[in-house]
């Protein structure tokens, strides 16, 4: 493969170069490259070793798979697996040298991965499997596709970890905080019962130490107020946590509804310049043509060839009119010429009329004699070759009264022949007969083709094609614009369709929010009208009574302290301290746990809004860069791929209608998930940089028009990534060099 700048990602990251098998299955100290850093296509026949290529790929990158069950994990049986990946870094500019090779090794899956880890550190082992390593099989189902999409969309989201993972186990500490396991330190279940029982013994002992003291007046005065202090605190805790989550969930709220708002505004414009397009495109041609169906459109072409070959036959026939008229009306002319002549000769013709008659005589004489005198001879010769028996005087007798009988009618021809002069009068009025006929039967052509002419513009007006002016090459090239602007109008009409379909699903989902918000105002206690902006000033005027209560009930619980350790004595005043200290620690604990739940909530809010933006920026990306790679597979017979509302797939055909993946073939459910990965790895364009996508026989169950559609797919996700190819079929090779002349070819 020649070396050239594909993308700038890609030009700059490393990609696989060779690939070094030590000992894995069947092969052993083999060497497979050089691989190119777009296509590549590794051509070999079955039990070659491509399948084995593959899964050693993804062995060395994150670990050998566990030699358990029946499946075949290629542990050799005369030692462990073993190898590495040799990867090349280019500068990006075709002609530079390679930098050094950069080598990422494995043996044992304890040791791990030796070499720069950098070079996979974008990409899990799941996202590998399901996304980068591909199948024929892997191509019948995606595996968990609003997670995959989720978790590859945020792997490049510029953080250190993907946000889905992060989300992923914020979650998990949340659910330590609000577990009873005795394993969770930070539990404020269990924190709360310890605390509970703390506070039950330092209550037993302060009542222990009233009994005892002769202050149980005045403490009898504090309890009261205490309990009545700690009920307070108790109500204002439970109201402002309450209206803490009210606040975080309406502001929530309200960030995604602005954030619907302004697609909603964006929407009622893709819907609204839709709509105009769709009549400007209509009124360009005409509602006529514009609502024209496939079959109109074939009897108005049809009718249009019948005309073209009426015309045709008709000015073929008014040709050969022509023609005939010329023809009839250069002989009359001739006649007409010739009796001119005639009649300024006629008075110089009766004083030769004489010599004429003489002339005649001797013709007669001549015609009449003459044979006569060859028939005698003749018969003379007849007669003496037959007494003679001499067959040549007999034949040459024979052909003398033969020849004189040719003569005799030859004579008789010319003697009772008309004068040159007699009939040419009525030959004349003959030739002007024909050319009268003619000249009308030229003149019928002519007001045919008129009147066919007249029919043709009429049928034109009245199928809506009058701008064409009578001609039927016009009505042709209107009809194959408007089948154009049809088309146009059609996609206009699906934009439309798809804009009021994604306006119904924000308004509803507007008000679930709007219900959602109303739900948490009630909860919380304030006014069903109140903004965000109310409810967080309720929010700092409660959490102040509740700090105004905690000190309140500090202060009140210093003085009980005192009062109880002033009475507490020998062992019980011990417990009493012991017990107040743990209660302390506890308190201590709570408060700090409390702090850690409120910053993991804030957290997870954070996340998932940040998740909610990516895939709302990039999953919409996804579908339609898939839809277009699956009409391309498909020749256009599916253009477009979207979710369900369950998190399914679903296409959609050139007429906008929609099926589930249920409802397609296995060829085209290999295709749909084909085209889904690769949009995936197009937009997905910070995941697994170096790793290369691996396709192991992917082609098999499409047929030629297909293949090709896919290998122009996978040569335009070579422009973004290091894409190799595995195959047996020639005929794949052959597809895929076709889509991408400078693919590498490496044999096995």
């Amino acid at each position: 493969m020649s070396e050239r700048l594909l993308t700038d990602a890609l030009a700059h990251a490393p990609y696989l170069k060779y690939a070094s098998i030590a000992r894995f299955g069947a092969v052993a100290s083999k060497v497979v490259g050089p691989f190119g850093q777009g296509l590549n296509i590794v051509f070999g026949a079955n039990e070659a070793g491509k399948s084995t290529l593959a899964a050693f790929v993804g062995g060395v990158l994150f670990g050998w798979e566990d030699a358990r069950g029946r499946r075949n994990t290629y542990k050799p049986q005369d030692g462990e697996r073993a190898g590495s990946l040799m990867f090349a870094e280019r500068s990006g500019v075709p002609g530079f040298e390679e930098a050094p090779l950069r080598e990422l090794s494995r043996a044992r899956n304890a040791d791990g991965l030796v070499g720069d880890e950098r070079l996979v550190a974008d990409i899990d082992r799941e996202t590998f499997r399901t996304i980068f390593s591909l199948n024929s099989d892997e191509l019948r189902s995606l595996r968990s596709t609003p997670d995959i999409t989720s978790k590859l969309l945020t792997a490049g989201s510029g953080t250190g970890a993907s946000p889905a993972l992060a989300l992923r186990a914020v979650n998990e500490r949340l659910a330590e905080f609000t577990s009873r396991s005795a394993a969770c330190d930070q539990s404020l279940v269990r924190l709360g019962e310890e605390r509970a029982q703390l506070r039950a013994q330092v209550k037993a002992a302060g009542e222990e130490a009233e009994r005892l003291c002769d202050q149980e007046r005045e403490l009898r005065e504090l309890e009261p107020q205490r309990q009545d202090l700690a009920e307070r605190l108790a109500r204002l805790n439970d109201a402002t946590d309450a209206l803490t989550a009210a606040v975080a969930t309406v502001r929530r709220v309200e960030e995604e509804r602005a954030a619907i708002a302004q697609e909603r505004s964006q929407r009622e414009a893709e819907r609204t310049d839709a709509a105009e397009a769709y009549r400007v495109k209509e009124a360009s041609i005409g509602s006529t043509l514009a609502h024209l169906t496939g079959g109109e459109e074939r009897q108005l072409r049809e009718m249009v060839a019948r005309q073209q070959s009426r015309l045709q036959r008709l000015a073929s026939s008014t040709d050969v009119a022509r023609d005939h008229f010329s023809a009839s009306k250069a002989a009359y002319d001739v006649l007409a010429e010739a009796a001119g002549e005639r009649e300024g000769a006629a008075s110089g013709g009766r004083h030769r009329r004489s010599a004429a008659d003489k002339v005649r005589l001797m013709r007669t004489l001549f015609a009449v004699g003459l044979p006569a005198l060859f028939l005698i001879c003749g018969i003379a010769l007849i007669t003496s070759g037959y007494a003679t028996t001499h067959l040549t005087i007999w034949t040459l007798g024979v052909a003398l009264v033969l020849f004189s009988l040719i003569m005799a009618v030859g004579a008789f021809v010319l003697i009772f022949r008309p004068s040159p002069g007699v009939d040419r009068e009525s030959q004349r009025e003959d030739a002007r007969w024909v050319m009268v006929q003619d000249q009308k039967k030229l003149e019928s052509c002519r007001q045919a083709e008129r009147d066919l002419e007249t029919e043709v513009a009429q049928q034109l007006e009245e199928a809506g094609l009058g701008e064409a002016a009578g001609s039927l090459d016009g009505a042709l090239a209107l009809l194959d614009e408007a089948r154009t602007v049809r088309a146009e109008m059609a996609l206009d009409l699906q934009t439309r369709k798809a804009a009021a379909a994604r306006l119904a699903d924000l308004r509803r989902r507007d008000s679930e929010l709007a219900a959602t918000a109303a739900e948490q105002r009630q909860r919380a206690g304030v006014a069903s009208d109140a903004t965000l902006e109310d409810m967080e000033a309720e929010l700092a005027r409660r959490i102040a009574n509740r700090d105004g209560l905690v000190e309140a009930a500090n202060s009140l619980n210093a003085q009980f302290g005192s009062l109880t350790e002033v009475l507490a004595q020998g062992r019980r005043a011990h417990d009493f301290d012991r017990a107040k200290l743990q209660l302390q620690e506890v308190e201590t604990r709570i408060k700090d746990s409390n702090r850690e739940f409120a910053r993991l909530l804030l957290a997870r809010r954070l996340l998932e809004a940040s998740i909610t933006r990516w895939e709302s920026k990039s999953q919409p990306e996804v579908y339609r860069m898939a839809g277009r790679f699956l009409a391309l597979m498909t020749d256009g017979r599916w253009t477009a791929v979207s979710p369900t509302p369950e998190g399914d797939l679903q296409v959609a055909d050139e007429l906008g209608q929609t099926r589930n993946v249920l409802q397609l073939s296995l060829g085209t459910c290999q295709q749909l998930y084909l085209a889904m990965r690769i949009a995936l790895l197009i937009v997905a364009d910070n995941v697994g940089a170096s790793v290369p996508v691996l396709a192991d026989d992917i082609l098999v169950n499409f047929d030629a028009s297909r293949r090709a559609g896919a290998a122009r797919a996978l040569a335009e996700l070579a422009r973004h990534r290091q894409v190799i190819v595995m195959t047996c079929h020639r005929e794949v090779v052959d597809a895929l060099q076709a889509a991408e002349p400078t693919a590498s070819l490496v044999a096995l």
